[in-house]
């Protein structure tokens, strides 16, 4: 067995299909071989164990919805200065993997040089959690749940402005989240489809 091959044991591993009591995971580089009982792996020459007591191991964790951490504002990401580095970092540190840095309403002009900023942001590499996408949380909400939004930057739908957008996010787009209740968010939903965007509910008041 080769040097480089380390094995992790823990109180427990949470799996999609079971909790394992007394785990090891068998790990060589930055691939996972092996996960089991720990009395189930071999202690061959070279192998590297490290016992991690009172420690759960879980896989990544997955954040489709976060509008920033270590400093990074999602929806400032066109500023001078914005690094999204700092945030990949801050959520490897708690756990996440992989995230879609969500950005809020915004001016016209401030969101389309904002999803652009952050498609490009997306394109670089990166050490800690990985930018999977953007999720772009409006404009197209109604004005009675702005919540926290700006109710100066929530609209109407506009398929214009949203062909704009998606075509400014270079394929990078995931999820937009709208008001289903709003006039023309049938048209909304084929266009988000046939760009591969998710269609997400968000700040309604759609009963049913």
């Amino acid at each position: 067995m080769g040097k480089n091959r380390v094995l992790y044991i823990t109180d427990y591993c949470l799996t999609p299909y079971e909790k394992i009591s007394r785990a090891g995971i068998l790990c060589e580089g930055e691939k996972i071989l092996g996960i089991g009982g720990a009395s189930a792996f071999t202690r061959e020459p070279g192998l590297e164990v490290i016992e991690m007591p009172d420690s759960y191991a879980v896989p990544g964790f997955i954040d489709c919805h976060i509008h920033g951490a270590g400093g990074f504002d999602s929806s400032a990401a066109f500023e001078e200065g914005s690094d999204i580095e700092a945030m990949c970092k801050v959520l490897a540190s708690h756990g996440v993997t992989s995230f879609l840095p969500t950005m809020v309403a915004a001016p016209r002009k401030n969101m389309l040089m904002n999803v652009s900023a952050l498609a490009s942001m997306i394109e670089d590499e990166h050490h800690g959690a990985e930018p999977s996408g953007i999720h772009v949380e409006g404009p197209f909400f109604n004005k009675l749940k702005h919540g926290s939004q700006q109710i100066e930057n929530i609209m109407d739908i506009d398929l214009g402005f949203a062909k704009e957008l998606i075509a400014e996010g270079k394929g990078r787009i995931k999820i937009m989240s709208f008001a289903p209740e709003l006039e023309d968010s049938d048209k909304l939903i084929e266009l988000l489809l046939e760009n591969g965007v998710i269609p997400s509910m968000g700040h309604s008041m759609a009963t049913q």
